[in-house]
């Protein structure tokens, strides 16, 4: 019995000693390596889209977009002094721009409109920055209504019924604030100091209001008629 004992333990590996002094040395000094710490996973917030990503598909459109505010810059309509009053129909091509895809291609949308239409055609006078930021913000102003609209309409069973009525509100907001602008644009840069009978920039408002208001109207009225269906056809 003792001799199975004796045997046992001599052939545990454990037990086996080596007469290589070096190789006991290697043996303790040999620390086990820690697991890996496994990183907590945090959940990734994702970012808010202000004024939302351009697609491919969205970028493809913008650009049709803006062809069609050059042409509707280039065939502006003028009247009277220094195309104070001019019909034009790019109220409709910006709101478009902007309530489909965004302030920021409405802005883009209505700014190089603007400005190639310009270079094109410059019947309307001097180039002016400001009217051409005014000319963005005819987009921009659609575009932020409608991106704040989307965040509320979910609980509405029918919201494309009520995009009339957001319609009729850019275009309300656009009215105070890109036609008045612009009346004061066209006013300090090309009215005063010219003309004797609008010395004044009250009496060049009550004049240029009226028939900025008519345009804005026809405007109101081609966009209210437009955004139901083409929202069906592009699939928006």
């Amino acid at each position: 019995m003792e001799k199975e004992e004796i045997f046992a333990v001599e052939d545990c590996p454990e037990s086996v000693k080596t007469d290589d002094p070096a190789q006991e040395t290697e043996q303790k000094d040999v620390v086990p390596e820690p697991a890996p710490e496994v990183a907590s996973e945090k959940p990734i917030r994702p970012r808010k889209k202000l004024i939302g990503k351009l697609s491919v598909k969205t970028i493809c459109y913008c650009a049709v977009l803006v062809a069609l505010s050059v042409i509707a810059n280039t065939f502006t309509v003028y009247f009277n002094f220094a195309g104070s009053n001019a019909l034009s129909f790019t109220y409709t091509v910006c709101f478009l721009a902007g309530a489909f895809f965004g302030p920021f291609a409405g802005f883009l949308v209505g700014a190089c409109g603007d400005l190639i239409g310009w270079l094109i055609n410059p019947a309307g006078g001097a180039f002016n920055p400001l009217l051409t930021l005014t000319s963005g913000l005819l987009g921009l102003i659609p575009g932020i209504v409608f991106m704040v609209v989307k965040k509320f309409s979910g609980k509405l069973k029918k919201p494309d019924r009520f995009l009339p009525l957001w319609t009729a509100a850019s275009f309300i907001l656009v009215w105070l604030i890109c036609s008045n602008a612009n009346t004061a644009i066209m006013y300090y840069f090309y009215i005063a100091g010219f003309s004797k009978k609008y010395t004044t920039l009250i009496a060049y408002y009550v004049y240029r209001i009226p028939f900025q208001t008519l345009f804005w109207a026809i405007n109101l009225v081609c966009s209210a008629l437009l955004v139901v269906p083409l929202k069906k056809i592009l699939k928006l």
